[in-house]
């Protein structure tokens, strides 16, 4: 099993991916950087809402999947390493670790939400949460 496309193309899209849902977590943890608990809490979930620097990258993942890829998948029409990534990255976003985000910040991103739900349901991802209690890890 391949995680990554041996066509050239779909190997640029998967990179292309990984490189913008990166950009999700550094414009989300520079959003308030500095700045008192309460003041970074309010700029986070504002980098997260309409309008907002993270919003809009999420955005342009959540239109690059509708494009690009299906079944629940970023690129194509299989598992890449991009869908795992995205899974990994998307969760950190509405786990906690960023304070002030709200857990149901990708709900209204129904690319990146089925595509939550897809890798979440692959047998070895949900064996390694099977009894585990994280938030926003569980089941889509």
């Amino acid at each position: 099993l391949s995680l990554y496309p041996t066509d050239p193309w779909l190997a640029a899209k998967v990179d292309e991916l990984m490189d913008a849902a990166e950009d999700i977590g550094t414009k989300t943890f520079q959003a308030g950087q500095g700045l008192e608990q309460a003041a970074k809490e309010a700029a986070r979930k504002e980098a997260v809402s309409e309008g907002g620097k993270s919003y809009a990258l999420l955005e342009k993942v959540d239109a690059f999947i509708a494009e690009n890829g299906s079944g629940g998948h970023a690129v194509g029409d299989s598992t890449t390493v991009a869908d795992l990534f995205l899974f990994a990255q998307c969760n950190g976003l509405v786990s906690g670790l960023y304070d002030g985000i709200p857990s149901n910040t990708l709900d209204g991103f129904s690319n990146i939400m089925a595509l939550r739900k897809c890798v979440r349901e692959l047998p070895p991802v949900t064996a390694w949460y099977e009894g585990k209690d994280y938030p926003g890890y569980g089941p889509f």
